[in-house]
């Protein structure tokens, strides 16, 4: 049990670092440095224990299911996604969006390991409250997205259909490129943005 509020309260330094040099100071690359190197860091850590890997959903067995399940959840998005770009306009994709869509999916992985196990996972240890734990852990990561309020409801939407998958199929592997191109998918055709730019400026390139 103190593991699982250790865990909760670094999540939650993380989401506020996120509102502080992200949205506040505009330091995304830096922030995003920090965050990929520190929890690998724990998750290399973590995983010298036996059992480790399967109990987060880095595993195989489930794979192919949990694959179907987020494809089809990605079609439909996505097509949603698509049409609703179409409708408002929105150029064709520039080469930042394949760039994005290639790399995302690694960024992805470590939102996912935040969002199910971490966040999920625990709220539920604590709570023994299935329903409850989902539609807090989906609002703390839609809530990070704010002060983009489009954002926030995208984010808090998918997170529940997210964590509904690893509840049945616990995968991190599928879900991070469903969350990854889901990404690249809703900045470019549904908020009209290119992160991928924004990364590089930020980095003053």
């Amino acid at each position: 049990m103190k593991r699982a509020w250790v865990e909760l309260i670094l999540v939650s330094l993380t989401g506020a670092g996120h509102l502080v040099f992200d949205t506040a100071l505009k330091l995304r690359a830096c922030y995003i440095t920090a965050v990929v190197i520190g929890w690998a860091a724990y998750v290399v850590w973590r995983l010298r224990e036996p059992g480790q890997a399967r109990d987060w959903g880095m595993r195989l067995d489930t794979i192919r299911p949990a694959a179907a399940a987020n494809g089809v959840f990605l079609l439909v998005a996505g097509l949603l996604m698509v049409g609703y770009g179409l409708l408002r306009g929105r150029p064709a994709p520039s080469a930042g969006f394949f760039y994005l869509m290639a790399l995302y999916p690694a960024w992805g992985l470590i939102q996912q390991l935040l969002l199910c196990p971490l966040i999920y996972s625990n709220l539920e240890r604590l709570s023994r409250n299935r329903a409850a734990s989902t539609l807090i852990g989906a609002a703390l990561f839609g809530l990070v997205h704010v002060p983009d309020w489009s954002l926030a409801v995208l984010t808090t939407t998918a997170a529940v259909v997210w964590i509904a998958f690893y509840q049945r199929w616990p995968s991190l592997w599928a879900q991070a490129v469903s969350h990854g191109w889901l990404g690249a998918l809703v900045y470019h055709y549904v908020l009209g943005r290119n992160p991928w730019a924004e990364l590089l400026q930020s980095l003053g390139w």
